[in-house]
C-alpha cells in the first residue's frame, strides 16, 4: 500500500486510511475533505448576503407594475383599431408583454436580476454554485411562483414571501427550493467583527513540532554531559541506532512542558512536512541501548496516544432535539444513515429525517475541552448557532471549534453541545 500522507508529529509516512502513526503512535485519523469538494458556500456572512424578504416582495411588485405599464401602453396604441372592430390588433400588446417576459427571463437567468431586482439591489443565483442560475431554474422558479395565482390571486405573494418561514439563514422560498436557487443582495454588507470571530472559530492549529526534534535546552544538557573525547564515536553510534522519531534527553532535565502533549491536527491545507527517511513500521516499545561513553544517560520512550477527553478534564455531550443525550467519548458521525465503513472507530448518531444527509457532520473532542465539527458536504448544509443567537454557515470540509452552549443546525434538526 502506498503512503498518501505524513505524520504531523514525526514526519513518518502514513498508509492510506491509517488511524494511528505506526512510528510514534500519534492518532492521525482520516483527513478532512477539502472545502472545494462540496462546492460553493455563503460562509459566515450569510445574514448580510441574503436579501430580505421585503425586498423580494417589492421587486415582484415593480416587475408587475412594469408589465402593467407595457400592456397598458400596447392597448392604448391599438385602441382606435379596436373601436373599428379590428380585434386582431390585441396581438400587439400581447406581443409586447411576451417580449418583456423574455427579456426579464434572460436577464435573471444570465445576470441574476430582473428590472425589479436591479432596482431593489437583489439577485437570483444558483444555491449550488453561487452564479446566475440559468434558463431552466429561473423558468421553474417563475412557474412555481405563478401557480399561486390560482389561490385567490394573492397566492403569488405568499409564495414570494415563503422564505420568511424558512428555518435556515438563507431564507429560501418554496419556489427557490424547487428550482435550487437563492436570492442575495447585490453588494452584501461586510461585518468585520463577526468575520474575526468566524476566523478564530474555524482556525486550525499548525502541526506541532516533530517528536524527533530536540529542544535547545535538552540539546545543551546532552552536549554538556558527553566528554569531548568520545563525542565523535557517540554521535556515530547513536545516529546508527536511534530512529529519527526518538529523542534523547539528559538525566534529571525537566521536560519542555508540564502539560500533557496533545496530538496535532493534520489539516489538508497545511504545508507538507519536510521529507524524512521512512522509519521502519512496527517499532517495538524499547529503549535505546546504553553506551558506555554515555554513562547514566536515560532514554525517551515512544509517545503514547493521548485521550483528548481525559486530557481536557471536561466531558461533553450532544443533546438531540428528541431529548436524547449522546456522550462525546471520541470521534463520531451524525447523519440520516451513517455506517461503520464511513469511519470504523466513530460513534454513529442517527437522525432519521429526510432533511439530514446520510453522513451530515463529523465531530471529535479536542484536548482543550472544545468540540471540532466538520460538515461532510451535506445537501442542506450546517449552521452553527452561538450562545448569543448569531448564526454562522459552516463551509463544507472546513473544521470549526464549538463549546458548550453552541447549537448545530443540521437541516431541520437541532443538536446542542453541552457538558456531560
Amino acid at each position: 500500500m502506498l503512503p498518501t500522507n505524513r505524520c504531523g508529529a514525526c514526519g513518518a509516512a502514513l498508509d492510506a486510511g491509517a488511524a494511528f502513526c505506526a512510528v510514534c503512535g500519534v492518532r492521525v485519523g482520516p483527513p478532512a475533505a477539502p472545502a472545494s469538494a462540496a462546492g460553493w458556500s455563503l460562509g459566515a456572512d450569510v445574514d448580510d448576503a441574503v436579501a430580505p424578504v421585503w425586498r423580494r416582495l417589492l421587486a415582484l411588485l415593480v416587475d408587475q407594475a412594469l408589465a402593467a405599464v407595457v400592456g397598458g401602453l400596447g392597448v392604448a396604441a391599438v385602441l382606435p383599431a379596436l373601436r373599428d372592430g379590428a380585434t386582431r390588433s390585441l396581438l400587439v400588446p400581447g406581443l409586447a408583454l411576451l417580449v418583456l417576459g423574455a427579456v426579464q427571463w434572460f436577464a435573471e437567468a444570465f445576470g441574476g436580476r430582473t428590472a425589479g431586482g436591479a432596482l431593489l439591489g437583489i439577485r437570483t443565483v444558483s444555491a449550488r454554485t453561487g452564479r446566475p442560475a440559468g434558463l431552466w431554474p429561473v423558468l421553474v422558479r417563475s412557474a412555481v411562483q405563478a401557480l399561486g395565482v390560482v389561490v385567490g390571486g394573492v397566492g403569488v405573494y405568499v409564495v414570494a414571501a415563503s422564505g420568511a418561514w424558512d428555518e435556515g439563514p438563507e431564507q429560501r422560498g418554496w419556489h427557490d427550493k424547487v428550482a435550487g436557487t437563492l436570492v442575495l443582495r447585490v453588494r452584501p454588507r461586510a461585518r468585520e467583527a463577526e468575520r474575526a470571530v468566524v476566523a478564530e472559530a474555524t482556525r486550525v492549529p499548525a502541526p506541532a513540532a516533530a517528536a524527533g526534534s530536540v529542544p535547545p535546552s535538552a540539546a545543551g544538557s546532552v552536549a554538556g554531559s558527553v566528554p569531548p573525547s568520545v563525542a565523535g564515536s557517540v554521535a556515530g553510534s547513536v545516529a546508527g541506532s536511534v530512529p529519527p522519531s526518538v529523542a534523547v534527553s539528559a538525566p534529571g532535565s525537566a521536560p519542555a512542558s508540564a502539560e500533557p502533549w496533545t496530538p496535532p491536527v493534520v489539516a489538508p491545507a497545511a504545508a507538507a512536512a519536510p521529507a524524512a527517511p521512512a522509519a521502519p513500521v512496527g517499532l517495538p516499545d524499547t529503549t535505546v541501548p546504553t553506551l558506555p561513553a554515555l554513562g547514566d544517560l536515560e532514554h525517551t520512550r515512544l509517545a503514547r496516544p493521548v485521550d483528548p477527553v481525559a486530557a481536557s478534564g471536561r466531558a461533553l455531550a450532544l443533546v438531540l432535539d428528541t431529548g436524547e443525550r449522546v456522550p462525546v467519548d471520541g470521534p463520531g458521525l451524525i447523519g440520516r444513515r451513517p455506517a461503520l465503513e464511513d469511519a470504523p472507530d466513530a460513534r454513529l448518531v442517527t437522525l432519521p429525517d429526510p432533511g439530514v444527509s446520510r453522513v451530515h457532520l463529523a465531530y471529535r473532542p479536542l484536548p482543550d475541552g472544545t468540540l471540532e465539527v466538520t460538515d461532510r458536504g451535506a445537501t442542506n448544509g450546517t449552521v452553527l448557532l452561538d450562545p448569543s443567537g448569531a448564526r454562522w454557515a459552516l463551509p463544507a470540509g472546513a473544521p470549526a471549534r464549538v463549546a458548550p452552549g453552541w447549537t448545530l443546525l443540521l437541516g431541520p434538526r437541532r443538536v446542542a453541545v453541552a457538558e456531560a
